[in-house]
């Protein structure tokens, strides 16, 4: 089964939420869940909206105590979350984001990882595939 990702590569304020947002949008009838996951190191934490620029838009609500924003099918992944003396890092986010993307496609879900390429992204993504094609390779030898 393939397992379908759209990453969102930019700088700061380059509008990636957005147009996260907007594919969101577009592909909501296609996919049970859409789940954006913001790779965004600062912006994982409750209190500092302001200051880091989350822009979650006012019709998402967080329901109970989850981890996510959410409208209708569409789900925002890894904003205001943590309280600012919790510990974040590149492997915390890895862990995360492989959760969410593993529980999203699950769930016939489509995830869309947005921020920036320097760390927390180019790092994922190096590590991921080379998990992935390390697995397929250990698969190819039995």
């Amino acid at each position: 089964m393939k397992k379908p990702l759209i990453s969102i590569i930019g700088s700061t304020a380059t509008g990636k939420t957005k147009l996260a947002l907007f594919l969101a949008e577009k592909f909501s009838k296609d996919f049970a869940f859409i789940d954006i996951i913001s790779a965004d190191s600062r912006q994982v934490y409750k209190g500092m909206e302001i200051g880091t620029g989350v822009d979650v838009p006012p019709e998402f609500q967080r329901l109970n105590s989850e981890s996510f924003f959410e409208k209708g099918n569409v789900r925002l992944h890894g904003v205001s979350f943590l309280r600012p003396n919790e510990e974040w890092s590149v492997m915390h986010f890895q862990r995360f984001a492989r959760d969410v993307m593993e529980n999203s496609w699950a769930q016939n879900g489509l995830p869309i990882l947005v921020g920036e390429l320097v760390c927390t992204i180019g790092i994922f993504l190096t590590t991921t595939h080379s998990w992935a094609f390390n697995q397929m390779k250990n698969f190819a030898k039995k």
